[in-house]
């Protein structure tokens, strides 16, 4: 075997053992964000798949919340919320009933669960959609300057019809992205033995490049999907 085909043997059983996972637990929020802080480009495969199943999420929180607002609930129990997922989703895995209920206790203890009234919009007031979730992942990616991942996320994103735009004008966060990313581009260029990125940070998190081509391939990528 070849060490072409041993990476993509590995990259193939990475992606049935991801997939056999996911069938089972609830897609971390940061989940997205983590594929952007390391060096390391993640496959198309593997972001498409954790798209697919962030969606999946979409529809099923979204579907519940109408479902509770036809029976005209503003406020609901516990045991009123589960009654309405077994009917709409009856073979639904218990991670996603046990994440749902998370979003409505608002990570809260009450001793009387079952019947403890909750306000629905707690749900939706604490769940991140895939268009927030891509958004804050998007920006993470051209803040590391990882240029590859930050590139196959807005592929893919266009792929799925997100409809994600990148808009320094409007948004205050990607302002303040494309500002690192230029100063960086200048910073580099005007002395090629600066240090980019950090100049000093936690030993235990990833750090941003500190190579002038990733910020400058990371600018060429803004510059063109930027409105």
């Amino acid at each position: 075997m070849t060490m072409r085909n041993l990476s993509s043997y590995y990259d193939e059983e990475t992606y049935k053992l991801l997939k056999s996972i996911l069938e089972e637990v609830v897609i971390p929020d940061k989940a997205f964000e983590w594929l952007t802080e390391y060096d390391i480009i993640p496959s198309c495969q593997t972001i498409e798949l954790l798209m697919d199943k962030k969606m999946e999420l979409d529809h099923f929180i979204h579907g519940v919340l109408a479902m509770c607002q036809k029976e005209g609930h503003e406020n609901i129990t516990i045991k009123q919320l589960n009654d309405i997922v077994a009917t709409l989703h009856p073979e639904i895995k218990i991670s996603f009933k046990i994440y749902l209920f998370e979003l409505l206790l608002e990570g809260k203890y009450y001793p009387y669960l079952e019947n403890t009234i909750l306000p629905l919009k707690n749900i939706s007031n604490n769940y991140k959609t895939i268009n927030k979730t891509i958004d804050n992942a998007m920006g993470k990616a051209a803040y590391y300057a990882r240029s590859g991942t930050l590139s196959k996320l807005y592929t893919l994103q266009e792929s799925k019809k997100l409809q994600w735009k990148f808009q320094p004008l409007t948004d205050t966060q990607h302002a303040n992205v494309l500002k690192w990313i230029q100063d960086n581009v200048k910073k580099g260029e005007g002395n090629i033995n600066a240090r980019l990125g950090w100049s000093c940070g936690p030993d235990s998190s990833p750090w941003p490049s500190e190579h002038l081509q990733d910020y400058i391939r990371t600018l060429c990528i803004l510059n063109e999907i930027r409105e």
